[in-house]
């Protein structure tokens, strides 16, 4: 069983560097939206948002690997972990880094996503007084949940960065086994990157994007329609299922992940 106290002070151990890590991908985010946001055509501001989303897929496999796979993997190349049970039980030990990992991993991909959007909500002025052609519009009709997409963008976008979080942290669940049994650094901060990149050209070459990670974190990424709650579903459920797999296929089965 983890003790709280252990496990406070674990989440306060990489508190720092989550903290970096947080304002650097969100104010990538923002000086993104800043810069696209009077090169498109934009019916709601939240479209600026959608848009900046692009950039976060591509940095979020990195980012959730920085707070506590970089420190666990460093633990394991020093020695740490082969003496950590002389004072402890391995066990709880690497079962709690890896509790850490996930949650910061959650963290990341939740908050980074929903700051993103209150900047482009409460920052930038509202971009439907100046489009001409706002009264025209047909996003209601051609986006992914469009009703609640265009009438209440705040609970899309909880709901929405919310299950990004949960990517987030299958993503930093990869880098932990990565930094227990890779030799490389390498390796762990690019591995869930490598992995998001392969699986969605896999996916596109036969047919089926829409079954991707990549697309489960941008639903309207694809045509109207392409994607729905059960595609979401599958990319990330997949892939923590393979990274599972790739943990017992490459020895990662011991008492610490039982």
């Amino acid at each position: 069983m983890i003790k709280i106290d252990s496990f406070w002070n674990e989440f306060r151990r990489n508190f720092f560097t989550f903290i970096i890590t947080l304002l650097m991908a969100t104010l990538l985010g923002i000086v993104y939206s800043l810069i696209i946001k009077d090169e498109y055509l934009f019916y709601y501001n939240i479209e600026i948002w959608e848009e900046a989303s692009q950039i976060s897929i591509i940095i979020l496999p990195f980012i959730v690997t920085l707070p506590s796979c970089l420190l666990l993997f460093e633990e394991k190349r020093s020695g740490y972990l082969k003496n950590i049970c002389c004072r402890e039980n391995i066990k709880i030990y690497i079962r709690r880094k890896i509790i850490i990992g996930v949650l910061y991993g959650f963290l990341l991909g939740f908050l980074t996503s929903f700051f993103i959007f209150m900047f482009d909500e409460l920052a930038i002025s509202d971009v439907s007084i100046n489009n001409p052609f706002f009264k025209n519009n047909e996003v209601v009709s051609t986006h992914f949940y469009g009703e609640i997409f265009t009438k209440t963008p705040w609970l899309y976008v909880f709901l929405l960065s919310l299950w990004r979080g949960v990517i987030g942290a299958i993503y930093s669940y990869f880098g932990c086994i990565l930094a227990l049994k890779a030799k490389y650094l390498y390796i762990v901060l690019s591995g869930p990157f490598v992995w998001e990149l392969v699986s969605s050209v896999f996916l596109a070459i036969i047919g089926v994007p829409e079954y991707s990670v990549l697309y489960s974190y941008l639903p309207d990424g694809l045509s109207y329609g392409r994607v729905n709650l059960f595609t979401m579903l599958v990319g990330p459920i997949v892939s923590l299922v393979c990274f599972i797999i790739i943990k017992n296929m490459f020895g990662i089965k011991n008492e610490a992940f039982d």
